[in-house]
Formats: structure tokens, C-alpha cells, sequence
């Protein structure tokens, strides 16, 4: 079953000019809407999804609470006119609770902070990156990247939308349920220096949404590679599937060939396990598999898988980015990794329009920074993944990378296909 890979960290939070009074309340944001069974745009094989809630399996991202460690704390939905000490207050409630030392929010400073976007100050993962050193090379203009999740609804803080597919109900990707994809979708290209919210990390690309994961999180192979084929026969450059399952299906695996041939570049979350267990998509030959990182000091995230075919790291707990409503979330996961990855792709896409594929993975892979064990390790790949070293390096000759777990899959006629889910986050520990 696909899910998403984003863990259990989340809080919602507005922005607004001024913030005077109002109380934190937990609450609880279970079940956003209804899954829909079928798919109507295009028709498609539309095996029934089997739909649980989040959090019932080991490494499912759970969306409405907080994990310290091992317990459950409800979080809180911040409103527009939250009082700036109530804020802080409440994200140092999180302090000291933690295994995976993540930084705490100073919403005060936040919001008396200069600058266009009020809530980049929030961002651990904006200030370790540091996206805007490379603008003056590239900010993704021009590249179309695919969000093949849970949708992406419209924001204030996106630039319009390519259009897209929606394969759970119909329609053009932009019904959103779940929140996941316009998450995602944000932490690739949330606008910069446009006076709201937060940033992207490639704030000129294009987004292009594809649902292939109904409210719950969930859907299936067939939909995923449905999404896959989409994307790429409409133009998209990049994919970024923060979505797997632990099952290999010869339908998916043709869909990422069948883009890959094409020249897009495929990017997917590693998974949220904890376990060195084969991850689909991201453990198919040639994906650019993504572990998730807790904090500035490159960390790794508990939650995350550990791969032979791991690529490299990003950013992956306690994420803030858009959501659906105009508002803003913090989420952690592989799914929260994988986007900064596919968002580098992006930058170097634009900035290298004569780049293939492989030669901007190549440069992904081999211009981050080692972060764990020297050189290639399973559980961070070549390292943490560098924007300004990448951006000013040719791409690069792999040494002998560690051999795949997974081996390139014939392309016969698609096998019957499972049930997939984005990939789910693991307890993120705020």
C-alpha cells in the first residue's frame, strides 16, 4: 500500500499582519475528508484502496500529533492572531523531550523579524541550505516539477500551477484532503521575498500536481504509475514521489522507466521505518533516494530507512511549509526530505539546460556533504545534500557506487496492482 513518508510532527500556523490575543487549543485534524473509490480523469485501473488511519502501521506519517519519543502529545493549531509569547511558549513546551535534538521556534522573533518572508526565520533546514546563495544562478525558472501525492491546493504562497491530474476523483490535482502534497509542494517552490510565509527552496519552478493518494493517504501502484506516465508525457522535468510501499510491482517499475528514459529525473523519500528493508519507488535503479536529517547539525532522523541504494540527505523533521487554507505546517519524514532534493534538481535543470539526467544526479549525489560514516554509508548515501557546491560543479563521474539492492525490472505487461500510500512520516520529535 502507498502512503506518504512524513512523520508525525505537525503543527498548522497562520500568518497575519498583526498578532494580538486568541488561545492554544489542541486539536485534532483527523480525517480531512472522505476517500473517493474511483478514478475518473482518465480512467485508469483504480484497484479499491485499503484505507486505514494513519499511524496504525509502523512508519505511517501521522498528521495530528506531536511524538516525543514514544508518546503522543496533541499539538497546536496556531491562529492568525495568535499572541507572539503564547507561541513561543508553546513550541518551548516541546524542549527537552526529544531524542533528535530539533530546533526550537522562536515565533516572536520570527514576526518582528525583517525581511519579506516572516516565517524563514523558522526554517532550520532554509538557514542550513541557504537557497538564496544560489538564486543569482538559478531559482528553477522554467522547470516543472511533479508532485505525484495527495494533490496540491492552491496557496498564496504558490505561484500558479501547471495542470495537472487528479486520479482519485477527478479533476486537476488541486483538491487537496489530505495537506500532504501542498507540503510538499511548498518546501519546492513556496515564493520568495513575496511578504508571506515561508520560502521555497527553488521558488521560480513550477509545480504540477498529480493526486494519486485520496484523503487518508493512500492509493495504489497502478494509480502512482499512472501519475508517473502523466507527469512525465506533460512536461514535467522533475518527479518527486514522497510516497512507497515496501512491495515492488513490475507497474511501477515501468512507469520510473518509462520516465527515466525520457529524461526526467526521479526523486522519492526513502521511507520511515527505521529498517534497511527495500523501499518502492526510491529503491528502483536510478531514483535519487532520500533519507531524512533532524536537525542543523546533520543528524540523522531516527525514523529513517537505510538503504545500498540510498542517495543522499536532506532536511527532514519538524519542516515548516504551505497548506491548504492558506496556512502553514510543520511535518517531518523522508516525504519532507525527498522535496528538497527534487527542488536542487530543479536549480540545476534551469541552470543547466543541456544537462541530462543523469548528469544532474550524478551532481546531486556527489557534491553533498558527508555527513555520517566517510564517504558512502547506507543510512545518509553520499551525504547531505549541498545547493552552493552543486550549482558550481560540473557534474561529476561517480566512483563505483554501492551496488542496488534492487535490480532494473523487465518491462512486461504491468502485474496486478497493491495498494500504495505516500510515504508515511515516522514519529517526528519536535
Amino acid at each position: 500500500m502507498y502512503r506518504p513518508c512524513f512523520a508525525v510532527g505537525f503543527t498548522l500556523i497562520t500568518l497575519a499582519a498583526s498578532i494580538t490575543a486568541a488561545s492554544a487549543t489542541p486539536t485534532d485534524i483527523t480525517g480531512l475528508a472522505s476517500a473517493h473509490p474511483t478514478s475518473t480523469q482518465p480512467s485508469a485501473p483504480s484497484p479499491a484502496p485499503v484505507v486505514a488511519p494513519l499511524g496504525d502501521e509502523a512508519g505511517f506519517d501521522v498528521v495530528t500529533t506531536v511524538h516525543d519519543t514514544i508518546t503522543e502529545t496533541p499539538t497546536v493549531i496556531y491562529k492568525p492572531t495568535r499572541v507572539a509569547a503564547d507561541i513561543t511558549a508553546g513550541f518551548a513546551a516541546f524542549s527537552g523531550r526529544t531524542t533528535e535534538v530539533v530546533p526550537r521556534v522562536n515565533k516572536l522573533a520570527a514576526v518582528s523579524a525583517a525581511g519579506s518572508d516572516p516565517l524563514v526565520a523558522d526554517m532550520w533546514n532554509y538557514a542550513q541550505l541557504n537557497p538564496p546563495a544560489v538564486f543569482g544562478q538559478s531559482t528553477g525558472a522554467g522547470v516543472t516539477v511533479a508532485v505525484i501525492d495527495t494533490g496540491t491546493t492552491a496557496h498564496n504562497d504558490l505561484a500558479g500551477l501547471a495542470t495537472g491530474v487528479d486520479y482519485i476523483s477527478g479533476g486537476n490535482g488541486t483538491n487537496d484532503l489530505n495537506g500532504h502534497g501542498t507540503h510538499v509542494a511548498g518546501t519546492i517552490a513556496a515564493l520568495h521575498n513575496n511578504s508571506l510565509g515561508i520560502a521555497g527552496v527553488a521558488p521560480g519552478v513550477t509545480v504540477m500536481p498529480v493526486r494519486v493518494l485520496n484523503a487518508s493517504g493512500y492509493g495504489s501502484d497502478a494509480g502512482v504509475a499512472l501519475g508517473v506516465r502523466y507527469a512525465t508525457d506533460n512536461g514535467a522535468d522533475v518527479i518527486n514521489l514522497s510516497l512507497g510501499d515496501s512491495v515492488r510491482t513490475d507497474v511501477l517499475a515501468d512507469a520510473v522507466a518509462y520516465a527515466q528514459t525520457h529524461d526526467v529525473v526521479v526523486v522519492a523519500a526513502a521511507g520511515n521505518g527505521s529498517t534497511s528493508a527495500p523501499f518502492y519507488p526510491a529503491g528502483l535503479p536510478g531514483v535519487v533516494a532520500v533519507a531524512a536529517t533532524a536537525n542543523s547539525t546533520d543528524q540523522l532522523a531516527s525514523y529513517s530507512n537505510t538503504a545500498s541504494y540510498m542517495s543522499v540527505a536532506a532536511p527532514g523533521s519538524w519542516i515548516l511549509s504551505t497548506y491548504p487554507g492558506n496556512l502553514y505546517a510543520r511535518m517531518s519524514g523522508a516525504s519532507m526530505a525527498a522535496p528538497h532534493v527534487a527542488a536542487l534538481a530543479a536549480l540545476l535543470r534551469a541552470a543547466h539546460p543541456d544537462w541530462n539526467a543523469t548528469q544532474v544526479t550524478n551532481t546531486i549525489r556527489f557534491t553533498a556533504t558527508d555527513i555520517n560514516t566517510p564517504g558512502f554509508d547506507t543510512a545518509s548515501g553520499w551525504g547531505r545534500i549541498n545547493l552552493a557546491a552543486a550549482l558550481s560543479n560540473a557534474p561529476t563521474t561517480p566512483t563505483p557506487s554501492p551496488s542496488s539492492s534492487t535490480s532494473p525490472s523487465p518491462t512486461p505487461s504491468p502485474t496486478p496492482s497493491t495498494s500504495t500510500s505516500p510515504t508515511p512520516t515516522p514519529p517526528s520529535t519536535p
